[in-house]
């Protein structure tokens, strides 16, 4: 006999697994609900084909177990309605039947039944196909997570843009008022002064980039990964060829000195 760990199927969806049984055999009612309860599934029962759609509609089940043998309406019928409707036409549909007829099994298939089980059927088989929803709700459910973090990402970034825009203005403020104490006449400190204004230029016109993709104004902005990437300056950084000492080992000295003299 097969062991089974308790609350296996809750485990594989990350969640209580919600299954409608359609079935009017009352011991295969009781057998089931011991089974699939310990395995972590949360059932709900009826015995009626008319019921059972209306079941599924109301109640949303994650997996519907159908019996063919209802005695209200013909189970194939009761396949149709749950297929046809938009409501419950995705909700996977397992189908038993005591029919030994081929051609039950192939009506039940084209009318998308998702598994076919003749009686009498060993529960390990029932179980494999379980365990198969069960792992595509999980999937699922981390798909709708994922795209709630991309929302918190965008809110998170939005955020983050806005506050360092007002640092920025601050800061920009403070240099003019630096400006206005530094003579005309003091070269360094006005070209070093005129670099920062042009650099918070750049790295404000890049915040502006990423706000307006936060609120979806924008694409996101062009060679950037909004999520995890550092962006890249959307023009090439400005050096001070007065100064070789800010140059880049790389770049060679040549037409750095004597460029342009200080004034004495």
């Amino acid at each position: 006999m097969e062991a089974h760990a308790p609350g296996e199927l809750a485990m594989l969806a990350q969640r209580p697994l919600r299954i409608l049984v359609v079935d009017d055999n009352i011991q295969e009612q009781q057998l089931l609900k011991m089974k699939l309860e310990a395995l972590g599934a949360s059932l709900i029962q009826v015995r009626q084909g008319r019921l059972g759609i209306m079941t599924a509609q109301k109640s949303d089940p994650d997996i519907i177990i159908l019996d063919l043998g209802t005695s209200d309406m013909p189970g194939l019928e009761v396949l149709r309605h749950l297929k046809a409707v938009k409501r419950t036409s995705g909700i996977p549909v397992l189908c038993l039947s005591s029919s030994q007829d081929e051609s039950q099994r192939l009506r039940a298939l084209r009318l998308n039944a998702d598994w076919y089980l003749p009686k009498p059927f060993r529960f390990s088989e029932m179980l494999a196909r379980l365990r198969y929803h069960a792992q595509e709700i999980a999937a699922q459910g981390t798909l709708r997570n994922a795209d709630m973090s991309v929302d918190g990402v965008r809110k998170s970034v939005m955020r983050t843009s806005v506050d360092t825009l007002s640092d920025l203005q601050d800061i920009r403020k403070a240099l003019h008022g630096l400006k206005g104490y530094v003579g005309t006449d003091d070269y360094y400190l006005n070209n070093k002064l005129e670099m920062c204004f042009r650099n918070l230029m750049r790295i404000e016109s890049r915040l502006k980039e990423f706000r307006d993709w936060s609120t979806g104004r924008t694409k996101s902005p062009a060679g950037a990964t909004p999520v995890l990437g550092t962006p890249k300056p959307s023009r090439p950084i400005v050096y001070d060829l007065d100064e070789p000492h800010d140059l880049p080992p790389q770049r060679s000295s040549e037409g750095t000195h004597g460029s342009s003299a200080q004034p004495s």
